[in-house]
């Protein structure tokens, strides 16, 4: 059996960033860490093949593209600890793609079970 998919995608995403600093003498460095945690929502398109080996057996491969599209995140702000003057905020610019391949195995429970029939009498 051969089937495409498509829907919406979510992940939920965390990126941090860190600024390094360094100070008037040798050896006197700072490294300050900002982070960005957020759901980014975005498509998903699929297609696979599923394969039935025995009446209650299937194997399956599957590939999903999800596309979360560009989104700028503000970082900071980072204050340099030798410099208490000094403010600054990065913003960054991130693009998300995912690819994605499952592999599978399926086992069917109900087999030689026989399907119920509905009938409506008029």
């Amino acid at each position: 059996m051969l089937y495409v998919k498509g829907g919406l995608a979510w992940a939920h995403e965390r990126h941090a960033t860190d600024a390094i600093f360094g100070g008037k003498f040798p050896g006197e460095i700072a490294t300050l860490t900002a982070e960005n945690k957020h759901w980014r929502w975005g498509g998903m398109l699929g297609a696979g093949v599923e394969f039935a080996f025995t009446n209650s057996i299937s194997g399956k491969l599957e590939y999903n593209y999800m596309d979360f599209g560009t989104r700028t995140y503000s970082f900071g702000p980072f204050s340099n600890p030798f410099d208490p003057g000094f403010s600054e905020t990065i913003d960054v610019k991130i693009r998300q793609n995912i690819h994605l391949v499952k592999v599978g195995l399926n086992f069917r429970w109900d087999v030689g079970k026989a399907p119920v029939a509905v009938m409506a009498k008029y």
